[in-house]
């Protein structure tokens, strides 16, 4: 979106954040679990997981001029 933005509308900058709060099924209670069970050797401490967020802004330059005439 941000691409075609720009390249069909003028964007001139963005700002996008993106989040991720999902830990897919990887806790402490599934570390037990294969240590108890002895299905995998796990070294380390088992940390748990923590919702992430990027946030990614952006300023374009102007817009190279086009050579070609659009359809």
């Amino acid at each position: 979106m941000i691409a075609n933005g720009r390249l069909h509308s003028g964007l001139r900058e963005f700002s996008l954040t993106v989040r991720n709060s999902d830990d897919y099924g990887v806790d402490s209670d599934l570390a037990a679990n294969l240590r108890r069970r002895k299905i995998l050797s796990l070294g380390g401490d088992f940390v748990a997981h923590r919702e992430t967020s990027w946030r990614i802004e952006g300023e374009f330059g102007p817009a190279p001029k086009r050579s070609w005439a659009r359809r």
